[in-house]
C-alpha cells in the first residue's frame, strides 16, 4: 500500500484499495486464505511497477519471468472470471514457473 499510495497520492480510489487490501490481509490462514492473498500478490505484481521492483530485488529471475511471461497469460483469465479461484491462480503460476521455466506460451518470446 506504500508503493501505491507514493505512485497515486492520497485519493478516493486509494481510500478503497486499502480498504480491500485490509480485508485480503485480515484473511484466516486458511487454504482460501492463503491462496487469495497469494493471488492479490500476483495481481499486483502484475499490475504495479513499484511491487515488482521491490521484489526484483530479492528474486530478480522470477520476477522477470512473472512480468513477461506468466502473468500477461493467467491473470487477464482471472479478472475475467471475476477473481473467484484464487487457488487456481496460484496453482497454474506455480506450475508455469516450475515445471516449464522459460517455455514460450505462445508468446512469440525470444
Amino acid at each position: 500500500m506504500l508503493i501505491l499510495a507514493e505512485d497515486i497520492g492520497e485519493c478516493d480510489a486509494l481510500d478503497q484499495a486499502r480498504l480491500e487490501w485490509n480485508r485480503i490481509v485480515d484473511m484466516d490462514p486458511t487454504v482460501e486464505g492463503i491462496a487469495a492473498k497469494r493471488a492479490a500478490l500476483l495481481f499486483s505484481l502484475h499490475r504495479e511497477v513499484g511491487v515488482r521492483e521491490s521484489f526484483a530485488g530479492s528474486d530478480p529471475e522470477l520476477v522477470a519471468d512473472l512480468q513477461h511471461r506468466v502473468l500477461p497469460m493467467t491473470i487477464p483469465s482471472f479478472v475475467a472470471g471475476m477473481a473467484q479461484n484464487p487457488d487456481a491462480l496460484v496453482a497454474l503460476v506455480c506450475t508455469l514457473c516450475e515445471l516449464w521455466p522459460g517455455e514460450p506460451l505462445g508468446m512469440g518470446l525470444e
